[in-house]
């Protein structure tokens, strides 16, 4: 690619993936041999760590560049206030996109703002544009075309109800239906059809996000029974807080299964992140992809399910695999901050097509709602703000009581060694001051005023 033409840049964010249930972080599951191809044959980074637990907030540092602490959008609750990179590619002659499955990233909070065109997806019904294979992806031909037919018909208003009914029962009693990945690569092969250079497009999947419903046959792929659906979704909506708070021992049955269902969440996706890939880099091939995670995700370790909470490797650590279109082929070692991809698309835009180059520390901050009476065990022990910093190795954390914790990467246990805590605890101060002296940044309560918005934080279990 010639230095005056500019790349165009795709930033995928899986929602909710932490990376140790992706084959290429050492899973021992294949649930990402698309992903994993891309790891091998261009650049991983080993070690990235989000600045937060939580989509908003992440996403805010995402696209900012910077620390909760700075861009405090845990106060405002909105993007519009956030200084970010689109701003500065818009300036520079790209034209942005945003597509959201997520309720957080919405105009309810300003989302939209970000970029030049954004759609909010909440997941089209059964009979919506049904794919059956990659060819039928790009350009709607074969048995697709008269499939699309069907969807035409159900969505005429005679029959409306008919099939309303039945797009519920396979939908929710068979699984037969995504959490919107589908219809967003659709909805992508449309808005850059006509499109030219140079372009920036955000995605956020939120597979594999709770609840854990992955399309069949990808929702039975790893399970080691024969449960039916309906067990199936009744295991996976009651995961969420299940075990928050108590002394009850997690069922080990009940937490395997819904590992099983995230690893088919992850599988899922994989498959659609392929066709999205290929659609884009066979019309544009001078394309940057980027694909992430805004917070990794808790299947019953630690006692707890979910996200939202804490520190530890299975919410911070998440995937960052990287393709350039001269094909470098790198793995990064030394830890990166995700924030760090707000001026690394910037450098992009300019040219610059270079890996992150990680550093020794990564820093990440853990900020809790004293109104969350299910989090409350956790956050009046620690304090209820908290800095971590990240090596290759270890993790250390600092929090506002002044509960102090040195862990081992691999197994989140604890250990001692006065030399590394005396280390990571002079970085932190260095950088964020002592976060005992520190005011804490409450969570504003979450009310949005659109009530199909509060309806799906409600499934999603925020509300």
């Amino acid at each position: 690619m010639s230095q005056e033409k500019k790349p165009n840049i795709v930033l995928v964010v899986m929602d909710t993936a932490r990376a140790q249930n992706f084959s290429c972080y050492g899973h021992d599951r294949k649930t990402s041999p698309f992903l994993d191809s891309l790891a091998e044959n261009n650049v991983k980074y080993e070690n990235a760590f989000v600045q937060e637990n939580w989509t908003l907030t992440s996403h805010a540092s995402m696209f900012s560049g910077n620390y909760v602490s700075d861009h405090q959008i845990t106060e405002s609750m909105s993007f519009e206030d956030v200084d970010s990179f689109t701003s500065e590619l818009e300036d520079r002659g790209y034209s942005t996109y945003g597509f959201s499955n997520v309720a957080f990233l919405t105009a309810e909070y300003d989302f939209d703002t970000l970029f030049d065109y954004f759609e909010y997806n909440r997941g089209e019904d059964f009979f919506s544009g049904i794919e059956t294979t990659r060819e039928g992806f790009r350009d709607g031909s074969g048995v697709g075309r008269y499939l699309n037919l069907i969807g035409d018909i159900a969505s005429s208003r005679r029959f409306d109800k008919v099939f309303t009914g039945l797009d519920n029962f396979l939908s929710e009693k068979l699984f037969l239906k995504d959490s919107g990945a589908k219809e967003t690569n659709r909805k992508v092969r449309n808005i850059l059809k006509d499109q030219e250079d140079p372009f920036f497009l955000f995605l956020n999947y939120t597979e594999p996000h709770t609840p854990y419903i992955p399309p069949f046959p990808y929702s039975h792929k790893f399970l080691d029974n024969k449960a039916r659906a309906g067990e199936l979704r009744e295991i996976a909506y009651r995961s969420k807080d299940r075990y928050l708070g108590t002394d009850e021992d997690p069922d080990e049955e009940f937490v395997q299964t819904l590992r099983n269902l995230y690893d088919g969440e992850i599988n899922y996706l994989d498959t659609k992140l392929e066709e999205l890939h290929d659609y884009i880099s066979e019309r544009f091939p001078d394309t940057v992809f980027i694909f992430t995670s805004d917070h990794g995700e808790y299947i019953g370790e630690h006692g707890f399910f979910d996200h939202g909470i804490g520190s530890f490797k299975e919410v911070k650590h998440v995937p960052l695999i990287e393709k350039f279109p001269d094909g470098q082929n790198e793995e990064i070692e030394k830890p990166v901050e995700i924030k760090h991809l707000c001026d690394h698309i910037l450098k992009l835009s300019e040219g610059d097509l270079k890996p992150i180059q990680g550093k020794k520390i990564a820093f990440s901050e853990d900020i809790g709602s004293k109104d969350n009476d299910k989090t409350k065990f956790f956050y009046e022990e620690r304090g209820y703000y908290g800095v971590s910093a990240f090596t290759e190795n270890h993790f250390f954390e600092w929090y506002s009581s002044g509960k102090t914790v040195l862990r081992d990467m691999e197994t989140g246990e604890e250990m001692r060694d006065e030399e590394k805590e005396t280390r990571l605890r002079n970085e932190i101060s260095d950088r964020f001051g002592s976060p005992e002296n520190n005011s804490v940044i409450e969570n504003e309560e979450i009310d949005p005023e659109d009530e199909k918005i509060k309806s799906e934080l409600e499934k999603l279990g925020y509300l």
